[in-house]
């Protein structure tokens, strides 16, 4: 947490992903941001030429979002926050919370992965997927037990879960990757952990986030590795017994 001063009196505010829970996150998505905000953030996003703002947009329309985002991310009471002038709003939410609110919208979040091996909550401690390193990256799953049906299930339906609610069903998904010392899948540990998990920080999530993103990009290169190799061999044996019309006849 930073420590900022505001009228003569300090106050905490989020500056790290570990500054923040999943809860917290998932009720900084519910904020509505202002359309053309919105906009010039994916134009950011997607390196294109952001839209013009007017003067009301950037001294009303914006500070009134950002005052939002500052009560939610610091402990700076409403009462002095509703007197913070829009420029201070804007600088303290520029500096220190945009990366947050980004996150909201983007495809990737605003966070560089540190490939970390575990996470503490509440004094115990949860473990990653064990992994190795591959072409000089660390891959994360590489040395797991084919996982089981019920196992399987569940990481299937949490996915599910992330594309139709969004945020909130990544503590499903914590709930099945995250696991203490030498401890199994268990049904009734994903759903005992899944609301408990949201109690955990942001930087735990997004290690999980991209430890799946990893694997998914990694699923998807072998199926079509194999996909090759198999349109490959059958190619060649069709050849061989001249029924390959994919080449040009001379």
């Amino acid at each position: 947490m930073l420590t900022v001063e505001i009228q003569g009196k300090e106050y905490k505010l989020c500056d790290n992903w570990s500054d923040l829970t999943l809860k917290t996150f998932g009720e900084l998505c519910k904020i509505p941001i202002p359309t053309k905000l919105r906009d010039r953030w994916r134009a950011f996003i997607e390196d294109k030429e952001p839209p013009t703002d007017s003067h009301r947009d950037i001294i009303k329309t914006y500070p009134a979002y950002y005052g939002k985002v500052i009560k939610l991310l610091s402990d700076i009471p409403d009462s002095v926050v509703n007197y913070i002038e829009w420029s201070v709003r804007e600088k303290l939410f520029t500096e220190y919370l945009l990366k947050f609110s980004i996150s909201t919208i983007a495809s990737f979040p605003q966070y560089e992965p540190v490939h970390a091996d575990s996470f503490k909550l509440n004094g115990e401690e949860y473990f990653l997927p064990v992994s190795l390193l591959y072409g000089g990256k660390s891959v994360p799953m590489a040395k797991e037990k084919i996982v089981t049906f019920s196992e399987a299930s569940d990481i299937e339906i949490a996915l599910q879960e992330w594309g139709e609610k969004g945020i909130e069903a990544m503590a499903q998904i914590c709930a099945v990757y995250l696991r203490k010392a030498g401890e199994s899948h268990s049904d009734e540990l994903v759903i005992q952990r899944t609301e408990q998990f949201k109690e955990l920080p942001m930087s735990a999530v997004w290690e999980v986030f991209f430890c799946i993103a990893i694997l998914g990009w990694q699923y998807a290169r072998g199926i079509k590795t194999y996909s090759n190799e198999v349109i490959r061999d059958l190619l060649t044996q069709l050849e061989n017994q001249g029924l390959n019309h994919s080449k040009s006849e001379d």
